[in-house]
């Protein structure tokens, strides 16, 4: 409850009324997400889920050490990667706003001395921003423990 603004983005709400004091935005196309699935263990499984338009490409970009900025230009939205420290960067397409593109990888056997180390995920999907710009997806954060 309150006064603000709630974006639905390719999800449905039960109930569809939030009350008149919050104002409910649908971007149409839906807004690009990611989110980060499985188990924080040794050898756990761990899934990265992209969600999107179908047939748009998406950057898919990681580093160490979350950090958080926007800047004029070619990109829409808050990026929060270090891109000083970037570990991966692949690019993928999208497969639907409800059928995840996904990649999965194990977490290390061992994680001695790797405590503390976040790795940030983050997706940048060409076109979707205004102008035509980037538009930066939210960010999925996995934290050794």
């Amino acid at each position: 409850s309150g006064w603000g603004t709630l974006t639905l983005s390719g999800v449905s709400t039960s109930p569809e009324n939030f009350g008149a004091q919050l104002d409910v935005v649908e971007p149409v196309p839906a807004q690009p997400l990611i989110n980060l699935v499985g188990g924080d263990g040794p050898g756990a499984l761990k899934r990265l889920n992209l969600y999107g338009p179908a047939g748009a490409p998406m950057w898919v970009f990681a580093s160490l050490n979350p950090a958080q900025f926007t800047v004029p230009g070619p990109v829409d939205g808050t990026i929060w990667l270090d891109l000083g420290t970037p570990v991966l960067i692949l690019p993928t397409v999208l497969q639907g706003q409800q059928l995840a593109q996904n990649f999965t990888f194990t977490m290390p056997a061992v994680l001695t001395g790797f405590e503390g180390v976040v790795v940030t995920f983050q997706g940048f999907v060409p076109g979707m921003g205004a102008s035509g710009n980037f538009l930066a997806t939210n960010p999925a954060h996995l934290v050794v423990r």
